[in-house]
């Protein structure tokens, strides 16, 4: 067998040595809750134990839906959802498409996404997420989120006004944000300082440098350790600058261009880094680091040689939370330290 096999090619491989009918049989196995013969001790315990956790959950509320008005008070739905549907010149959602997409939501069933009217690119990415059931903890459907500013708000054109204001400094270094000309200019019009513009609202927000120390201290992973230098595109490697590139994407095509990387690896130096790391990291990467990064796992504390410990070390107060309490609230501080006091 050649050792270039293609992932698809192995798993189609191992699937193919699995008996037929052994998968068969297991699917077609009777449930323990619709047979006779009794359970386990230790599986009744189990099964009493997560009875009870999804009857605590399921008296949760069904959470409001809150919307900005924008959907029906708008003409011809031009403050709507258009990426990947049918648009007019101006990128605006033809009315037929998004309703569609409107029924589809409504309905449920999967068949309705399938007949959605496209532009011919890319398909809309999971659009069914809604839909899915967890298992463990609440049902999304009772967990709320504001509703995003009106398109007609000052909330909205200040976000707008700030986006633009990034791109613009989008190469310009976070240590000459103090000294840089534009950057003074953003920050004049967006009615702030150079030591604080585009931070978030809250006071912690605006406390400490503008890049967390998680993005930039090594990241402990077992035996060996991640530098946290990353690839990132040269400047001048843009994308949408212009009107038909910006149409393009908008309808779910790809750049028919790639970016420019830098030849080296780099840390976190300037938005355009930045707005890279966002782009390829996975849902937890920044929290999970941190987490490594405050445990410092190596070879003595994976041997029970714990240096938090010690208290006089800086990390002790973590130890403690982390051992009185349990490990969601520990990591529920980590996302606190990431989105108050640290990143901004």
């Amino acid at each position: 067998m050649s050792i270039h096999a293609s992932r698809r090619e192995f798993i189609a491989g191992a699937l193919a040595s699995v008996p037929l009918h052994g998968l068969v049989a297991e699917s077609n196995a009777p449930s323990p809750l619709n047979s006779s013969t009794p359970l386990d001790s230790r599986l009744a315990s189990a099964l009493d134990r997560r009875t009870q956790a999804a009857l605590l959950q399921s008296r949760r509320s069904i959470a409001s839906a809150v919307t900005n008005g924008d959907e029906d008070s708008l003409p011809a739905r031009i403050g709507s959802f258009a990426k990947g549907l049918p648009q007019n010149r101006y990128g605006e959602v033809l009315p037929s498409a998004y309703d569609a997409l409107l029924t589809a939501l409504k309905s449920g069933q999967p068949k309705a996404f399938e007949r959605l009217p496209r532009s011919g690119g890319r398909k809309l990415s999971n659009p069914q997420s809604a839909f899915a059931y967890h298992l463990e903890g609440g049902d999304p459907h009772t967990f709320s989120i504001p509703a995003a500013p009106s398109i007609r708000s000052e909330d909205c054109s200040f976000d707008v006004s700030e986006i633009y204001w990034q791109s613009l400094c989008r190469d310009v270094p976070f240590a000459d944000y103090a000294t840089n000309p534009i950057i003074q200019r953003a920050a004049e019009h967006l009615g702030t300082s150079t030591a604080n513009v585009f931070r978030g609202p809250t006071r912690g927000d605006r406390t400490g440098p503008y890049i967390s120390q998680f993005l930039y201290k090594p990241i402990p992973y077992g035996s060996g350790r991640i530098e946290q230098r990353y690839k990132v595109p040269v400047a001048g490697s843009d994308f949408m600058t212009v009107e038909s590139e910006w149409a393009q994407m908008q309808i779910g095509f790809l750049p028919w261009r790639s970016a420019t990387d830098d030849a080296a690896l780099r840390y976190i130096r300037n938005g355009r880094d930045l707005a890279e790391y966002v782009h390829y990291d996975f849902t937890y990467q920044a929290h999970l680091g941190a987490v490594l990064i405050l445990v410092n796992s190596n070879a003595k504390s994976i041997l029970n040689c714990n240096h938090l410990l010690k208290k006089k070390g800086r990390y002790f107060m973590y130890y403690c939370l982390c051992v009185k309490g349990t490990l969601s609230v520990f990591i529920f501080f980590v996302f606190f330290l990431l989105f108050s006091d640290i990143i901004v």
